[in-house]
């Protein structure tokens, strides 16, 4: 099978798949998750969700860490979420590192509530605060919201707690904005 004909059943299956066609979608991204990578992302979601067939955590991370292996940021995160929903606290690290370290906000805010304690994880409370601080940069809205209460708790000026206070309730407007504009690309769906 050529590059071109691996892309048209790629597209193939991935629209079945949007379709909720998802045994068909799983039996194509089989066939052709041996030559493309994005076919793996896609199989090793249907087997997380157990749809279009079993479900099997197993080989969702097997195919997740194939893709990982060839460079994929994306990929990374999943199973670093994966492992996290199967309560694989330690395992999900090395990967939301990976994710993380170019440039995902959600891997880095993940980290920091890891080192933080999450799941009974011991606490590293200058990690968490590295990775928080790493995802406020990297631009994650909730992290910026942590340290701008920090801030503002920690603050002793009555004009400070002010700007804190208009930062956080501006910082909050902009997460709405963000959460219905989610909402509305859901129903237009």
């Amino acid at each position: 099978m050529n590059v071109e004909q691996q892309n048209e059943r790629f597209w193939l299956a991935y629209d079945m798949m949007q379709a909720g066609n998802y045994a068909s979608a799983r039996l194509i991204f089989e066939e052709i998750q041996i030559f493309n990578n994005d076919a793996k992302c896609q199989l090793a979601y249907l087997c997380q969700m157990g749809l279009g067939g079993d479900q099997d955590y197993d080989q969702a991370i097997s195919l997740y860490k194939a893709v990982v292996d060839h460079g994929r940021v994306d990929a990374a995160y999943d199973l670093a979420t994966l492992y996290l929903r199967l309560d694989k606290t330690k395992e999900s690290i090395p990967y939301f590192e990976v994710a993380s370290k170019k440039g995902d906000c959600s891997a880095s805010y993940w980290l920091s509530e890891i080192y933080s304690g999450y799941n009974g994880f011991q606490k590293k409370n200058e990690k968490s605060s590295y990775f928080l601080e790493l995802a406020e940069k990297q631009g994650h809205l909730i992290a910026k919201k942590i340290l701008l209460n920090s801030q503002l708790r920690n603050s002793d000026s009555f004009l400070m707690k002010v700007k804190y206070t208009i930062k956080i309730f501006l910082l909050k407007a902009k997460i709405f904005k963000v959460l219905i504009k989610d909402h509305e690309s859901k129903i237009v769906e």
